[in-house]
């Protein structure tokens, strides 16, 4: 949690963080990171004007930022055969085309997998293709099953193409099963004994580095643990059940440990859930959530002292001894005696098409599960389904997080479905699963169900500076769908969304409701830029149920009506508080408002700023300490809510352009 500081400090500070600029170079595979990237300096950003349940220290991604070639601590080098039969390349360049598919699927994999064995923290390796299209076969997922296209199950390895509009790869026609065409881990363990569950002794507080437990010698310096919590009885409050007093749960399974021992981590021992309607949810609340685990953080522990356990990062929320917090093992510092997480692997400057998700996640085109330190940059997750075969459509996620800490998805461009209906198959950007502490950044995220989701996260994440737009269901093509939603399955908390161009920004309760997220100096049109929406329409949508939001600095249009709520429920708002209960069309008691928190917004009916409690100077941003490289000479901060005006955010200038895989 940031401390607070004399008003002479505060100036101090914001007038150093609006002199600055950065001056690393422009992106690329060997180049200066991001501002964003390095070390920034966030306990020197002042975020004491937010209440303190939203008083977060957001400091994502990876360290140093993704690292370069010559990065002094973990510098790489191109993988080559023996005696670089292929001119510099990791795989022969002449196997690009389809009828090279199995050829290639097989070469690549091997390719990927010498350089896993080469690779240290200290020496990556790259496993580098030439400009052409490849294409990827089915392949078996070792010791897990269920097939895959390409899997990266090592550390340190990067997987790098001469550019997203040069070097492509595409799933050759239907990848069962998963689906995936490149799969980073999924190193999920066996059984529940290699998670180490371990329960907590004491109270762990919002704000502090450390957690007690029965037993620390379970764990090592350099794990990667979950901590969560059971989310307790139910209260009534209007006509719903809410566990611990703010966790709604309506069909909120998905996505976070179950009942027996799953993908998506250790067993709980937990009654299963039936949901199909507000009774059953009701009955599901006060007899089988209390025992559910839907609020939990990912870290890494630095150092143990005893039975405590030292962490990366504060604790974004407090864990009660009385909820029966735990502990447990999400990415192991030795991986390679236990089937569990990898660490420091990537993707770059390439496209990839296709993908399905027969089995769920990890589907689509790209997925990250069980992963540390690992990141996509200026890739392309095609998901078009054109009349060739370099465009096969994809169903799931074009870009995935589960199970991730502190991954990076950056500069990229992420686009299109097969099958753009409410389902899970029209997905963009996702980040699900307890992941925490990662980072979605300057990238293009359009033409999908959902462009930008958060599913049962782990806090502490942020989405940055992307442009976001055509959120569309093509069954209701009149309907406004979410376009950066923080929450499509409890219980995601304490996210940044910061500084994107999109339609609209807030949270869904369609499987369960989300807490503390903070968004600031966003701009939202109201609108897709596209299609003839009519139908939920707004600049902020904080759906039935949700608890504690704020919205800060943003500037919103679109509406004829400052907000709809469960007592003034005629015209297109701009805030539409406590709506969308099951699924649309049902109305909260007017929790959803009582738990929003709203300062310095400008908005379209106003026409004007409105603040909570008189004008306050706000920080550029609650994240950097200095102008990203990324806006160039653009003006930064680009959203003004003083005066209701914006300037160019890079991201959709890069698409406005017609060059979206070109990162200036």
């Amino acid at each position: 949690m940031t401390t607070t500081r004399s008003s002479a400090t505060t100036a101090a500070v914001l007038s150093l963080l609006l002199a600055a600029a950065s001056g690393c170079g422009p992106s690329g595979a060997d180049d200066g990171r991001e501002a964003s990237e390095i070390g920034t300096d966030t306990e020197a950003i002042d975020s004491s004007f937010l209440p303190k349940q939203f008083q977060t220290r957001w400091a994502p991604g990876i360290p140093g930022g993704v690292p370069r070639d010559n990065d002094p601590v973990r510098p790489a080098a191109v993988w080559l055969p023996a005696g670089n039969p292929y001119g510099g390349y990791s795989v022969n360049p002449a196997l690009a085309g389809q009828g090279n598919a199995a050829a290639f699927t097989s070469a690549m994999q091997a390719a990927i997998n010498a350089a896993g064995a080469a690779a240290t923290p200290s020496s990556r390796r790259i496993v580098l293709l030439k400009a052409g299209t490849y294409y990827v076969n089915p392949q078996s997922l070792p010791n897990k099953g269920g097939r895959v296209g390409l899997y990266v199950t090592v550390d340190n390895v990067t997987i790098r193409g001469e550019g997203a509009d040069r070097t492509r790869l595409v799933a050759n026609g239907t990848i069962p099963e998963y689906g995936t065409v490149v799969l980073f881990g999924h190193r999920g363990g066996f059984n529940d004994g290699d998670f180490r569950v371990t329960a907590v002794t004491a109270n762990a507080w919002m704000g502090t580095n450390t957690i007690a437990v029965t037993d620390a010698s379970r764990f090592a310096v350099g794990d990667v643990i979950t901590i969560d919590m059971l989310d307790g009885p139910a209260t009534a409050t209007g006509s719903v059940q809410l566990n611990a007093s703010f966790v709604w749960f309506y069909d909120g399974e998905y996505f976070k440990r179950q009942p027996s021992f799953s993908w998506a981590g250790p067993s709980t021992g937990a009654p299963g859930v039936n949901v199909n309607d507000l009774s059953s949810a009701n009955a599901a609340a006060v007899n089988a959530v209390p025992r559910w685990r839907s609020v939990g953080q990912a870290s890494e522990i630095t150092a143990i002292s005893g039975n405590t356990l030292y962490l990366k990062e504060p604790l974004t929320k407090d864990f009660m001894q009385w909820r029966s917090p735990q502990v447990w093992r999400m990415v192991a510092k030795d991986n390679r005696s236990v089937f569990l997480g990898n660490r420091w692997s990537g993707i770059e400057n390439i496209a990839v098409a296709g993908g399905n998700n027969q089995w769920g996640f990890p589907g689509g085109t790209i997925a990250f599960s069980y992963m540390s330190y690992a990141w996509a940059k200026n890739v392309e997750a095609d998901g078009s389904r054109g009349s060739d075969s370099a465009h096969p459509g994809k169903d799931g996620y074009n870009i995935g997080l589960g199970r991730c800490y502190r991954c990076v998805i950056r500069d990229s461009y992420v686009h299109e479905s097969r099958d753009q209906n409410p389902g899970g198959q029209a997905y963009g950007i996702v980040i699900g699963t307890g992941s925490s502490a990662s980072l979605v950044e300057n990238n293009i995220s359009i033409n999908n169900n959902k462009p930008i989701v958060s599913i049962a996260s782990g806090g502490g994440n942020v989405i940055a500076y992307n442009y976001v737009d055509n959120a569309v269901i093509w069954n209701s093509p009149g309907w406004q769908e979410n376009a950066i939603d923080d929450s499509h399955g409890a219980f995601t908390h304490h996210d940044l969304i910061e500084g994107n161009w999109t339609p609209n920004i807030g949270s869904a309760t369609t499987h369960g409701n989300s807490g503390w997220h903070v968004h600031f100096r966003n701009y939202a049109t109201g609108r897709n830029s596209s299609g003839n929406v009519t139908g939920n329409l707004r600049a902020v949508g904080v759906d039935a149920w949700t608890h504690d939001s704020a919205f800060v600095g943003n500037v919103l249009r679109g509406g004829n009506v400052y907000e709809t709520n469960p007592s003034s429920r005629s015209g297109t708002p701009i805030f539409a508080l406590g709506n969308n209960f099951m699924f649309g069309g049902n109305w909260d008691n007017g929790y959803a408002k009582a738990h929003i928190w709203r300062d310095g917004n400008w908005d379209s009916v106003n026409g004007r700023t409105v603040w909570a409690s008189g004008a306050r100077t706000l920080p550029p941003s609650l994240y950097l300490s200095s102008k990203p490289a990324f806006f160039g000479t653009r003006t930064w901060p680009w959203v003004d809510p003083l005066s209701g005006t914006v300037g160019t955010l890079p991201a959709k200038a890069r698409y406005d352009s017609g060059t979206p895989n070109i990162v200036p």
